[in-house]
């Protein structure tokens, strides 16, 4: 049993589109998941995710990493958004069935509601890079609401 909570409680998204299965680890700077490539995995096609996908797995560690500093805090979770995406780098094509794929974020900069994350995918199994990225986050201050 994991220490941390289920995705779908720190992520201001419903199933299908939790893509990312469980925290590994985190601390206040930090945040690790992990997801496995399965037959029922969302965008997978002939037997295969597109790396682009990944981008969305970083956003998502991103996202769980908020959800837990919020769930510590005894907040509820705010939606944010992916602003941009730069020095991205994919060293494979996809990922296939089988596969468990380990996200790592890293927070570099900002506060609450504008941040950057140097994210990596690595393969569980083989600890190869898959790839690379830095992701800016927004978080508006009032969650979304007018």
């Amino acid at each position: 049993m994991s220490a941390w909570p289920a995705t779908v409680d720190v992520l201001p998204h419903r199933p299908p589109m939790v893509l990312v299965d469980r925290i590994v680890s985190h601390d206040a700077t930090q945040t690790v998941c992990a997801l496995d490539i399965t037959s029922f995995t969302p965008f997978l096609c002939d037997g295969v995710v597109p790396a682009w996908v990944g981008v969305e797995y970083m956003a998502q560690c991103v996202a769980a990493h908020a959800g837990l500093l919020a769930h510590a805090r005894g907040e509820t979770v705010r939606p944010g958004l992916l602003i941009g995406a730069r020095s991205v780098d994919f060293h494979v094509d996809g990922f296939t069935v089988g596969q468990t794929i380990v996200v790592h974020g890293v927070h570099v900069w900002g506060e609450r509601t504008l941040a950057s994350f140097e994210c990596t995918l690595t393969d569980d199994r083989s600890q190869r890079r898959l790839a690379r990225g830095v992701l800016s986050v927004y978080s508006p201050p009032n969650g979304g609401a007018r």
